[in-house]
C-alpha cells in the first residue's frame, strides 16, 4: 500500500507543479491579479492558484481510484465536494461575491458527501445511525445534532482555512502541517481511507508551496482556500476522523470565530472598513489599536509579540499550527484510551 501511496501523493505533486506557473502566466494575462499589500510598491501578484491545486487533486484522486477501487465512492464524494468549492471560489476570484453569498453558498458543498451517504449507507458508514467518537468517552449519543451539524463540517473549514490565507504561503504551509498531522493519525489508526485521500490532498499542495512561498510568485485566491479547508472537512467526515481533524484546525476555526464575532457577520474582508493590522515604514506589522478593527488571530499575535515581519508572522503561525497538529496527535493517542 505504501507505493500506490506514493504514487497517488506524487500525481498531485508534479501535476500541480507543473500547471502552476501556466496558470499564474494566464491569470496575469487577463489582468486577474492582487496585490501584494505588505512588499514595497504593492506589486501584483497572479492569483487563481487554486485551480492549479484542484487540478493536482484531480489527478491524485483519479489515481487512488485506479488503486484503490474500494474507496470509489469516497473519492467520488470529495471530488464532487471540491468541485463545487472551486467553482465558488472561482467564482469569487474573478467576480467578488458579497460575504454572506459565498459563505452560505459552500454549505451546497456538503451535497454530495449526503447523497452519496444516503443512497450507499452501508459502504460509506454513514446514514445508519453513526456516532462520532471522542477520547476517552467513545461514541457519543448526537445522531440528530451530528446530522444537523453536518452542512457546517464542509462549509465551516472551507471558510475558516480561506480567512487564514493572509500572508504569502500561509494557507498552503500551515495546510500542510495539518494535512501532515491527520495523515499520521491515519496510518496509526489503520484508517486507510483517511490514508490515500489526505495523501492526494498533501501531494497538491507540496506541488503548490513551491510557487506560493515566501515571496509569492503566485496566490492560491479563493478556488484555493474554499478548496482546500472544504476538502479536509470533506475528508474528516467520510473518513470518521471529525474530532482529530477538529483540534487540528483549531487556529483556522478560532481565528474565523474572531472574525466573525468582532465584526458581527460575514463581510467580504475587502469592504472591512477597519484593518486588524497596518504597516509600518519598515515593512513591519503593527497591531491596530482601534476599538473596531476586526480581531483576528494575527492581530493578536502583534499584540503580544510586538512589531513583525511578514516572514516572522508566517514562521509564528506555522508554530502555532504545529502545536494544534501534535494536539490532535495526542487525541489520536487518547481515542483508544477509555476512562
Amino acid at each position: 500500500m505504501i507505493e500506490e501511496i506514493a504514487y497517488v501523493f506524487s500525481i498531485g505533486f508534479f501535476v500541480t507543479y507543473l500547471l502552476t506557473p501556466i496558470i499564474a502566466n494566464i491569470a496575469k494575462k487577463y489582468g486577474l491579479t492582487r496585490p501584494d499589500v505588505h512588499k514595497p510598491g504593492n506589486p501584483q501578484i497572479p492569483t487563481l492558484g487554486g485551480l492549479a491545486l484542484y487540478f493536482g487533486l484531480l489527478a491524485s484522486l483519479g489515481v487512488a481510484a485506479l488503486f484503490f477501487p474500494d474507496f470509489i465512492l469516497q473519492i467520488t464524494a470529495v471530488l464532487s465536494s471540491a468541485t463545487i468549492l472551486a467553482i465558488i471560489g472561482l467564482i469569487d476570484d474573478i467576480k467578488i461575491l458579497p460575504g454572506k453569498i459565498k459563505t452560505a453558498s459552500t454549505i451546497l458543498a456538503i451535497l454530495p458527501i449526503a447523497i452519496i451517504g444516503f443512497l450507499y449507507p452501508k459502504e460509506t458508514g454513514l446514514w445508519l445511525g453513526y456516532r462520532p467518537i471522542v477520547p476517552l468517552v467513545g461514541s457519543l449519543r448526537l445522531t440528530i445534532i451530528y446530522w444537523l451539524l453536518l452542512p457546517l463540517a464542509v462549509a465551516g473549514p472551507a471558510n475558516a482555512v480561506n480567512m487564514i490565507d493572509i500572508l504569502n504561503g500561509l494557507m498552503t504551509s500551515t495546510s500542510i502541517v495539518t494535512v501532515t498531522a491527520l495523515i499520521l493519525s491515519a496510518t496509526y489508526l489503520g484508517n486507510k481511507i483517511a490514508l490515500v485521500l489526505f495523501s492526494a490532498l498533501l501531494g497538491a499542495l507540496a506541488g503548490f508551496l513551491p510557487y506560493n512561498k515566501f515571496p509569492s510568485k503566485v496566490f492560491a485566491g479563493d478556488s484555493g482556500g474554499l478548496l482546500v479547508g472544504g476538502t479536509i472537512g470533506a475528508i474528516a467526515i467520510l473518513s470518521k476522523m471529525e474530532f482529530i481533524t477538529l483540534i487540528a484546525l483549531m487556529p483556522e476555526i478560532l481565528n474565523a470565530f474572531y472574525i466573525v464575532s468582532s465584526i458581527k457577520g460575514f463581510i467580504e474582508h475587502r469592504n472591512i472598513k477597519e484593518s486588524p493590522t497596518f504597516l509600518l515604514s519598515n515593512y513591519k506589522m503593527r497591531a491596530s489599536e482601534k476599538p473596531n478593527a476586526p480581531i483576528t488571530l494575527t492581530r493578536i499575535i502583534l499584540l503580544f509579540g510586538g512589531d513583525a515581519s511578514e516572514r516572522e508572522l508566517i514562521r509564528a503561525f506555522v508554530l502555532i499550527q504545529l502545536f494544534s497538529s501534535i494536539l490532535a496527535l495526542i487525541t489520536t493517542l487518547l481515542l483508544r484510551v477509555k476512562i
